[in-house]
């Protein structure tokens, strides 16, 4: 008997300890945490796939469009290429989606969707480096071009910009149904890693949103016009942080290897987040 009683004592200490290290190796790792890319792409055909952005082309305006951002940003330049000025109407120019229809004015609004892209674009010198390609020789920026106004004018040859709402910034694309598989290299990227793809086209998209931009080249709005510019996700890669860890957050991201300003992310989610 005291030879069983010994032998029982000796073995809950040993697993004692074991429970002890696994939890405490538990805790040295941490949970894991999974990033999602959202792929974008245009629904109509008079939005053209640049090298590094989406453009709208019109008669007198262009719109170039970037997404890029932790959780997504509805942000973009719009260009008057004409040699007469157009005024834009911010009360009936709006950011939508499935969900939200949110006005350009007033852009400060109790309890709008407002996006960061005042904090990540913080001086025109930010905005003009971003577009900088877009901008061609002799067109100036329109002044008073992000400030809380009903209507601008923007003048011939000249540009302003504008990033106001966040594009459903709780949307988590759920994987629950679909098996992990190989995500392909991509520029930047050593080797191939296990994730979840989800792809669809704008007919079924899971997500689907964009802007309309009012405006006329007349002050009193008499000859008004219209652009409404549409967006769908056409595919989401989900897959554990540790393979999107190459960015830095307080430059948005821009030295991750998936960084586009067709696309957009969510860094830092739980599995619970999007299961």
């Amino acid at each position: 008997m005291p030879g069983n009683g010994l032998t029982w004592h000796y073995l809950y200490s040993i697993m004692k300890l074991l429970f002890t290290l696994i939890g405490l190796f538990a805790f040295a790792t941490g949970p894991v945490y999974y990033a999602q890319v959202i792929y974008i792409a245009p629904v109509t055909s008079d939005i053209i796939k640049t090298d590094e952005f989406y453009k709208y082309k019109g008669d007198s305006l262009d719109v170039i469009y970037t997404f890029w951002a932790d959780g997504g940003v509805m942000a973009f330049m719009v260009l008057n290429k004409s040699h007469t000025p157009v005024y834009i109407d911010w009360t009936k120019s709006a950011y939508s989606d499935q969900k939200v229809t949110e006005s350009y004015y007033p852009v400060y609004k109790e309890g709008a969707n407002l996006s960061a892209a005042t904090d990540i674009y913080k001086t025109p010198a930010d905005w003009y480096k971003l577009f900088a390609p877009y901008i061609l020789s002799g067109y100036e920026g329109a002044e008073n071009g992000l400030v809380e106004e009903p209507a601008t004018l923007l003048p011939a040859r000249s540009y302003l910009f504008r990033g106001c709402y966040k594009i459903l910034p709780t949307t988590k694309f759920s994987v629950k149904k679909l098996k992990p598989q190989e995500i392909p290299l991509i520029s930047g990227m050593r080797e191939s890693f296990p994730g979840w793809v989800i792809q669809g086209d704008s007919a079924n998209a899971a997500l689907t949103f964009g802007n309309n931009i009012t405006y006329a080249t007349r002050k009193d709005f008499s000859d008004v016009k219209n652009i409404n510019n549409r967006f769908y996700v056409w595919q989401v890669l989900t897959f554990e942080d540790a393979y999107f860890d190459n960015y830095d957050k307080d430059n948005n991201s821009v030295n991750c290897p998936y960084h586009s300003e067709k696309r957009y992310f969510i860094a830092h989610l739980k599995i619970s987040d999007f299961d």
